[in-house]
């Protein structure tokens, strides 16, 4: 056993050079050889190890050891002192102001323990200011919340005045002393729009890490009130109702994101009473035929939120193993022409995501082949009622799958049976069957792999879908967009050529008959922007698309009047045409070796050298780009944040095109990408590190 004193000294020459965590160590050491009723030498290592804490600024700990060390040493000023000096960091200056009048009484000589009397005093002064505005604040704003209705204006502007009182700490404690949750639930049914969503973002801050604050409001609003927000028929009401939700379900887990080991602890001990009924709320809303599309939309998002172990609740287990997988299979098998729940044209976007993260969650083959087996026992049962609807439904599962986790996804239209139906489905008279086997088949293809088995059995019916005049326009764009994809699976490889040569560009052609005329409805131009994302990865039709000032101004028009949904086919448009996603060259050496042993090596097309390069950008500028991209740039995606990050830095290589990029607008846009929130570091580091 080692001599605690030799631990100490060891411990005070590391803090001496400023090793503060390996003195760490030392002095815990010591406290495991103490004996428990040696209290000076136990005091003394708690009280040194606090003094480590402070250096490294991890003043919760700090706060902790002198704690115990004056439990040993009651009279210790040096303990009390550091407790004191952790306290004003954390800013609780009432805490620190009383231990620190006990510190003067015991050492009252002491200038150090004055200068934080002094200073202490200053700030209890200024913070009780700051409170008696902020009682002011809270009093005239809902003096004006109770104006009339001619007085909207007023009204609007109180209510986002409540907003920012809100965020912070002293206005939100007054607001609630205030009986200011029960006025601003009464905002939240007001017939005025803007003054509704400014009470639901007002609820959201009130609780945002503050789980007392969180479980008063899931009390008093109660989760029924706040469903019927969630499933209101108006997109923006649903989002702000679900970012309350979001709020409450965060805070209340607060630093506790322990996750079940297996299926029984995750059913029964791994989630406390309020999180477990938040969480069957949730599963509820994802299934409710009352609730809304856009509201189903916040609740999926809500989860893709909350379920991850990094950033929310890690309860993504929890909830697979409690139903959730299950009902997120229920919604991502809604069939929009079925209209058996209300779903919007993003649902079954949002339900990929989901998937996805759920699938990342499931840490371990075992978890994960459970995740499987529950997907092919949903989707079994679906395909087993032998009906053209529950058939589709099953397809539209599979399709959701292949966008999310694609493993799982391939892994079920693998089955047997399942590529029949498919064929079967794509044969029919009924445009609904086709328009959901098309996308199916669409989705297969996701990698270079599983695109060269979709070749032999995809392209003749898709071709075969296309060529037919009878059949619905919405099949046909897919079908096109289809064999777009399938076309160019080689990527910017120009030694691969999956149809005959020139093919590219007659593909093109047709994908611009859907997306030049005004006349074609959203979901159409949609598709037929996606259809050109693929086909552009060819330097031909690049060149080609630069050329055709009508074809590049209506690409443009319609970043600028599109939705959401659109922006990550339209981005890719403008990404393939200067050539800005990056992409790792081999070495020479490597690229040797392959030549050697005769395999392959991918080749860059002639057309991609960089005089054409520069050729294509400046007929984008001429056509208004930038005005295009500025759009697009309110976008939440990720992915498409950094896209538009590597257009923008296409665009300004050349000195000569800044000014052009100034002047219509892209400084302001690229300043709003690089200080726009990102859910993944890695897409902020790479988006700013471009812009």
């Amino acid at each position: 056993m080692e001599d605690p004193v030799k631990l100490k000294e060891r411990g005070n020459e590391l803090f001496k050079n400023g090793k503060y965590k390996e003195a760490i160590d030392e002095y815990t050491k010591g406290l495991n050889v103490c004996g428990k009723d040696n209290n000076n030498d136990r005091a003394v290592f708690y009280k040194n190890r606090a003094a480590c804490y402070l250096k490294l600024e991890n003043y919760k700990k700090t706060i902790n050891d002198t704690e115990c060390a004056l439990e040993l040493s009651p009279g210790d000023t040096k303990a009390l002192y550091r407790k004191c000096q952790a306290l004003e960091h954390l800013a609780q200056f009432e805490e620190a102001y009383r231990n620190a009048m006990k510190l003067l009484h015991l050492d009252g000589k002491n200038s150090a323990v004055q200068a934080m009397c002094r200073r202490l005093n200053i700030a209890l002064t200024q913070k009780a200011n700051e409170h008696a505005k902020t009682e002011v604040k809270v009093a005239q704003m809902f003096n004006l919340l109770n104006t009339k209705e001619e007085d909207l204006e007023k009204k609007r502007q109180a209510a986002q005045n409540l907003i920012v009182l809100a965020r912070e700490d002293a206005g939100a404690e007054r607001i609630f002393r205030e009986g200011g949750v029960t006025r601003i639930l009464q905002l939240a049914d007001d017939k005025d729009k803007e003054t509704r969503m400014s009470a639901l973002r007002a609820m959201a801050c009130l609780c945002t890490k503050h789980k007392t604050r969180a479980l008063a409001i899931m009390k008093e609003v109660g989760l029924d009130n706040l469903g019927k927000h969630i499933g209101a028929d108006d997109e923006e009401i649903s989002a702000a109702a679900g970012n309350v939700l979001q709020q409450l379900v965060i805070s209340l887990v607060g630093e506790d994101k322990r996750e079940a080991k297996d299926a029984d602890q995750a059913v029964v001990q791994d989630i406390t009473g309020e999180l477990k009924t938040l969480l069957l709320f949730i599963m509820k809303m994802l299934s409710d035929v009352n609730v809304s599309g856009y509201g189903r939309d916040a609740i999926i998002d809500v989860l893709i939120k909350v379920l991850p172990e990094k950033e929310g609740t890690g309860k993504a287990l929890t909830f697979v193993y409690n139903g959730g997988l299950n009902k997120l299979l229920l919604v991502a098998c809604q069939v929009p022409d079925l209209k058996r729940l209300p779903i919007t044209p993003n649902t079954r976007m949002h339900c990929s995501v989901l998937f996805n993260v759920m699938y990342d969650e499931m840490g371990g083959d075992k978890k994960r082949e459970y995740y499987r087996e529950l997907c092919h026992k949903f989707l079994t049962e679906r395909f087993g009622h032998n009906s053209m609807e529950s058939n589709m439904e099953a397809v539209t599962a599979i399709s959701a799958l292949l966008q999310g986790p694609y493993d799982v996804g391939s892994d079920m239209l693998s089955r047997e049976g399942v590529l029949e139906v498919m064929v079967s489905m794509t044969a029919s008279k009924d445009e609904r069957l086709q328009v959901v086997a098309t996308e199916a088949i669409i989705h297969s293809a996701n990698t270079q792999k599983f695109c060269k088995g979709t070749l032999t059995a995809g392209v003749p019916i898709l071709k075969e879908l296309y060529r037919d005049t009878k059949t619905a326009e919405r099949v046909r764009v897919r079908a096109l967009v289809g064999l777009c994809k399938l076309g160019s699976y080689g990527g910017s490889d120009a030694s691969i050529k999956t149809f005959a040569e020139g093919s590219s560009v007659r593909l093109a052609g047709e994908v611009r008959k859907f997306l030049v005329s005004a006349k074609k409805d959203l979901d159409i131009r949609k598709w037929a922007a996606e259809g050109m994302a693929y086909v552009t990865l060819d330097a031909d039709v690049k060149e080609e698309l630069c050329e055709d000032n009508e074809a590049l101004s209506a690409i443009i028009e319609v970043a600028k009047k599109a939705d959401a949904s659109m922006y990550f086919g339209i981005v890719s448009v403008f990404v393939n045409i200067v050539n800005s996603l990056d992409r790792e060259k081999p070495p020479k050496e490597l690229i040797e070796l392959a030549r050697f042993s005769k395999q392959h090596v991918p080749e860059d097309h002639p057309k991609d050298a960089p005089e054409f390069i520069k050729k294509r950008v400046s007929a984008l500028l001429a056509n208004g780009i930038v005005s295009g991209l500025n759009a697009m740039c309110k976008t939440d995606s990720d992915s498409v944040k950094e896209l538009l990050g590597g257009v923008f830095l296409a665009l300004v290589e050349d000195q000569e095109n800044r000014g052009l990029v100034v002047a219509q607008g892209g400084a302001k846009a690229c300043i709003g990408l690089a200080t726009s929130g990102f859910k993944r570091e890695i897409g902020r580091a790479s988006c700013r590190e471009r812009v």
